[in-house]
């Protein structure tokens, strides 16, 4: 006779909630000229959302990172081309996505994030040896992002389209904003993420600080700071209301 007793699921974390599948590719990876030089760059970057405090590193303000929220670290699965990991709460993922598009411009990771059990390999710790349900969907997802052309995408299926639009459709302005900065703008805004004052911003570059003000306002760093502020909050209150899988 067969036991009918099952015990918890290792896809829970201790409050019984499930996990979060969050997957990249990068979007046009053919191109990358430079491929060494991306790799390097991805993996100081990938090392500072663990809790690698090197100077210099950009973040958003007020960010810092949760090393503790992950269950395995984002990490490279496939060269530079994809990246994997497993997080508790999925405002990290979130605002990892956020940060590795700043920091990483011109190059652009293509995202998705699923909500689910996962059930083999979590005793290691590392994404590429983790599989389960989340993973499919979060690949499906990514499937999705590509013929939607979304820069990052959800599946969550206990919540209503709607909400995960609202979600996708934030990222996309995010996404929007950066796509168009010229190289000036970029350079601006990543030395305002790094500084405390515009002043500090126009002494660090050698420029006014009425250009520094200006340069802000074409890129739009005060609407990009507030969808790196607001969403990942929010995305971790959505995720609070959701009855476990």
């Amino acid at each position: 006779m067969k036991s009918h007793y099952r015990p918890k699921s290792r896809c829970e974390t201790q409050e019984g909630r499930p996990l979060w599948a969050f997957v990249a590719d990068l979007e046009q990876s053919r191109k990358v000229r430079n491929r060494a030089s991306l790799s390097k760059q991805l993996e100081r970057e990938l090392a500072y959302l663990q809790g690698d405090k090197a100077p210099g590193r950009l973040a958003a303000r007020g960010h810092r990172p949760q090393p503790e929220a992950w269950l395995a670290p984002l990490e490279s699965v496939r060269g530079i081309d994809e990246l994997s990991g497993v997080c508790r709460t999925p405002g990290v993922a979130l605002a990892a996505a956020f940060h590795l598009t700043l920091a990483l411009w011109p190059h652009r990771f293509r995202f998705a994030l699923a909500r689910g059990p996962l059930d083999v390999g979590l005793e290691t710790g590392e994404a590429g040896a983790i599989d389960g349900p989340a993973f499919h969907l979060a690949a499906d997802a990514l499937a999705r992002a590509h013929e939607e052309k979304r820069p990052l995408t959800f599946t969550v299926p206990e919540w209503e389209p709607a909400a995960v639009a609202a979600l996708e459709d934030a990222f996309g302005l995010h996404r929007a904003f950066t796509k168009e900065w010229t190289k000036r703008q970029r350079e601006v805004v990543q030395a305002w993420y790094r500084h405390e004052t515009q002043h500090e911003v126009a002494k660090v570059l050698g420029i006014s600080q009425s250009t520094v003000s200006e340069t802000l306002d074409r890129a739009h760093a005060l609407e990009l700071l507030a969808l790196e502020t607001s969403l990942p909050a929010h995305l971790d209150w959505l995720d609070t209301l959701s009855p476990p899988a």
